[in-house]
């Protein structure tokens, strides 16, 4: 969820609304949610299926290459997207090519304030300096303004040095 001024009959409000609509993040084995999905009182309304896959549609099955594997979230990916969504605020936003002039950014870790703990890009959006988190390929989300002096370089380990 994500809080988002509006102004309604000339006044302010803020509302609370899904970040990433129709969306149900899963932690669970394949097999467990394929029961769920093939589960006729649970997943289908007037023979129309409720619950699917997002499927990734940057890469193939290794079995049958005609075919996109559902998308898997990494645990760190997630626990950055949790972190950053418990944070009530209206100036989280996600990144789109419309709001963003995006070059690639030093990856950082947010030392100080409500972010603190979060990793991600440094970017700039709307004249702004904030933290990119990426929970999977092509969706992109931002927090509010940061400060250079609330984050420090984080240290991308090299396979070779492990």
């Amino acid at each position: 969820m994500r809080q988002t001024q509006i102004t309604k009959h000339g006044k302010k409000h803020i509302i609370t609304e899904p970040l990433i609509p129709s969306f149900i993040f899963v932690h669970s084995s394949q097999e467990e949610v394929d029961a769920i999905l093939h589960d006729k009182k649970v997943n289908f309304i007037e023979s129309r299926p409720l619950l699917s896959y997002y499927y990734d549609h940057t890469s193939y099955r290794h079995n049958n290459p005609n075919l996109n594997p559902p998308l898997v979230i990494r645990d760190e990916a997630m626990d950055n997207f949790i972190r950053l969504t418990s944070v009530t605020s209206p100036h989280i936003i996600p990144v789109t090519s419309q709001n963003i002039r995006y070059k690639l950014g030093d990856h950082v870790i947010v030392t100080e304030g409500a972010f603190e703990g979060l990793q991600g890009r440094v970017a700039r959006i709307a004249g702004q300096q904030r933290v990119i988190v990426e929970l999977f390929s092509g969706f992109l989300v931002a927090t509010a303004y940061i400060p250079k002096e609330a984050m420090e370089l984080k240290r991308i380990i090299d396979y070779e040095e492990k």
